[in-house]
């Protein structure tokens, strides 16, 4: 019984650093863009959006929560594209699932 609570609550940890991984990684993508740095905001979007599909199903197998946040990245990608002229690359980022 103690062994399940100790599962769960190490579940529950890895869970919430995840989302704050998340989270600074979309803050470092603001600040880039908020730096003049367009390109190398691109391409740390890309890197990270790549990151994601490696590791595409959680262990939890939350597959709603992992197209989320893959969703979030690409729709922060393809505005990103656009706003550096990238519009065939913004198109690739929409259509390709």
């Amino acid at each position: 019984m103690e062994v399940e609570k100790n599962k769960t609550n190490m579940m529950m940890i890895q869970e919430i650093w995840k989302d704050r991984l998340d989270d600074l990684g979309g803050r470092v993508a603001d600040a880039l863009i908020e730096m003049g740095d367009l390109q190398g905001a691109a391409r740390y979007l890309e890197s990270w959006r790549a990151g994601m599909m490696i590791g595409k199903v959680s262990e939890d197998g939350d597959r709603e929560a992992q197209k989320m946040k893959e969703g979030k990245i690409k729709r922060r990608l393809t505005l990103l594209y656009l706003r550096i002229g990238k519009v065939e690359a913004a198109r690739e980022c929409i259509m390709n699932e």
